[in-house]
């Protein structure tokens, strides 16, 4: 049986990378003896209440890493000196890379065995590289870097969650003249503002939506997303005339996001959180992809149908290139029939291909489309 440890996970780089942390967070949790204490570090109050909604074997405390700027770097120094004290076993950052910051928290912390995107070492003995399959999906090479530390893999990886009828029943009395045999299309335009690059355009959004209802007189639509994109459902709503068919849901209860979301036949989304959410409440998901590699950091499932243009230029997301090149034809040049078309697939429950692996390019300006 295992002993009590102290484990600490970092994945606070968004909603994305906490959801596709999920296996390893529960290998973990298997691992280390009842009573042991996770730490994982999430990067928002969102990804905090993910951390509290989901059962534990061990206790759990999440910390909230969500700042930016300078004031970042104090309050993960205070972080990494509150760690220490608890003398940690492990510290598992899959993300993390070899700047010298990075290198000097990991140290501050002074974890027993630390594992990183590409090398692990002991509190006192020698580094050794890390040589993981650079081609697999984040979920994998987080579970995998868990495994360099120690940590055994439990099966394949999954990545849903239950969700009660309590939470259904909560969500649907916020969605508009809800009734059963209806079918809901869930959209979630939006995206972190500083890779609002991977959206697709408002414009197309409004198009979709009207083509959906005039579709069916069942079809039904929730838009999804944080209270920064309050602004954004407002301009895709505004000229379309079935208002009444059409409920948003925004704000930051993640059971109440899930219980929405569990309702609805399918998903579209950009290569954001909603998307990995998606996944979580076992729904088909019809995602939009340009500057980013579906096949590493988009939702683990099954069910992902992929819509994306094949531009010599796409995917291009790389560290020191993650805003983009200012003109993103890789997701405003993707049709409207397209994916309007993906979505009757979804009702149709037509199967999807696997997901491709999309080389990352060294591309800084779009190729001609």
């Amino acid at each position: 049986m295992s002993s009590k440890k102290t484990i600490v996970v970092v994945a606070d780089h968004g909603l994305g990378e906490l959801v596709m942390a999920i296996p390893l967070l529960r290998n973990c949790d298997l691992f280390a003896a009842e009573n042991s204490t996770l730490f994982i570090l999430v990067g928002s109050s969102f990804d905090v209440e993910i951390i509290k909604s989901l059962e534990w074997r061990s206790e759990v405390i999440p910390i909230n890493c969500g700042l930016m700027g300078f004031r970042r770097y104090i309050y993960m120094l205070r972080i990494a000196w509150r760690l220490r004290k608890y003398h940690p076993d492990l510290l598992l950052a899959p993300m993390m890379n070899e700047r010298l910051i990075n290198k000097i928290w990991t140290w501050l912390v002074g974890a027993n065995l630390t594992v990183t995107s590409g090398r692990k070492w002991g509190r006192y003995g020698q580094e050794t590289p890390l040589s993981i399959n650079s081609r697999l999906h984040k979920v994998e090479r987080f579970v995998e870097v868990g495994i360099q530390g120690q940590v055994p893999s439990n099966g394949a990886p999954n990545l849903i969650l239950p969700i009660n009828d309590e939470l259904k029943s909560i969500a649907r009395r916020k969605m508009k003249n809800w009734e059963q045999g209806q079918t809901w299309i869930c959209l979630a335009p939006g995206s972190g503002e500083i890779e609002k690059h991977k959206r697709w355009p408002a414009e197309n959004f409004i198009q979709l939506i009207q083509l959906l209802l005039a579709h069916s007189d069942k079809i039904q639509i929730l838009l999804l997303g944080g209270g920064q994109e309050r602004k954004l459902f407002s301009l895709i709503t505004r000229d379309i005339s079935e208002k009444s068919r059409i409920s948003c849901m925004i704000g930051k209860e993640f059971k109440l996001i899930m219980g929405g979301v569990s309702q609805c036949e399918c998903l579209v989304s950009g290569c954001s959180g909603p998307a990995h959410m998606a996944a979580v409440a076992d729904i088909p998901i019809v995602g939009l992809y340009g500057p980013t590699n579906p096949g590493y950091t988009g939702p683990y499932s099954n069910q992902l149908r992929v819509v994306r243009k094949d531009l010599d230029c796409s995917p291009c997301y790389r560290l020191g290139f993650i805003e983009g090149c200012g003109n993103p034809v890789c997701m405003t040049n993707i049709r409207v029939d397209q994916v309007f078309q993906a979505v009757i697939d979804c009702l149709g429950k037509t199967p999807t291909l696997a997901t491709e692996w999309c080389k990352t390019t060294k591309a800084t300006s779009p190729s001609p489309s």
